[in-house]
């Protein structure tokens, strides 16, 4: 390589360099991105699928069978429990079911129970309701229990005493029931087993 050739090849890498340092000294003075920057920009949120109205009395049958993850609600280990929520995709007089769990503990002299907690939600002050829960298997009914409730009292009702059933000064309750887990019903549960809620507004 001759001596002329050399130089000018050095005078284009020069110029390389100085036209890119420019690039850079321009764009840090005009602000100009050298990568990628986070964007901001306003989203408007979904609107939920609004809940499926009912008219009273409203049952609700909740699957306790196993699948391919878990097994059956009736042999679940004792403190552990399944959740329900797709209870509250339905209404009855502006009622709600919002969730029901499902659990297993150990009781008086140490027999292991089942566990039925529900929780329910209203619009309405003073709303009284009839509920029924029933453990189902292959059709048939293993178990039952019904209580009326009174939903939504204001605190001075309370106080008063006034009211019918379970009185709580919020618009919600937390139903809470238990099931000794007895040979009987370990068989009938043993097939198709399901919860039914059966919720009646008392006019």
């Amino acid at each position: 390589m001759s001596e002329q050739q050399g130089s000018l090849r050095a005078q284009k890498g020069n110029g390389v360099f100085h036209r890119t340092v420019l690039r850079l000294a321009g764009l840090l003075l005009l602000g100009g991105p050298l990568s990628a920057q986070v964007v901001a920009e306003h989203v408007e949120p979904s609107a939920a699928p609004a809940p499926t109205e009912v008219k009273s009395p409203m049952r609700l049958t909740i699957p306790l069978a196993g699948d391919e993850r878990r097994g059956a609600v009736v042999d679940l280990e004792v403190n552990h429990s399944r959740r329900f929520t797709d209870t509250a995709q339905f209404i009855v007089d502006r009622m709600q079911v919002t969730e029901v769990r499902v659990g297993k503990r150990l009781g008086r002299k140490k027999q292991e129970e089942l566990l039925i907690t529900a929780y329910l939600v209203t619009e309405w002050f003073r709303q009284k309701v009839d509920v029924s829960l029933a453990l189902v298997g292959s059709g048939h009914e293993a178990w039952s229990w019904k209580d009326r409730i009174v939903l939504g009292m204001k605190a001075g009702d309370v106080i008063g005493g006034g009211g019918l059933g379970i009185a709580n000064s919020s618009k919600g309750q937390k139903l809470e029931v238990s099931v000794p887990i007895t040979l009987e019903l370990r068989q009938a549960l043993a097939s198709e087993p399901s919860l039914q809620i059966v919720v009646s507004i008392v006019e």
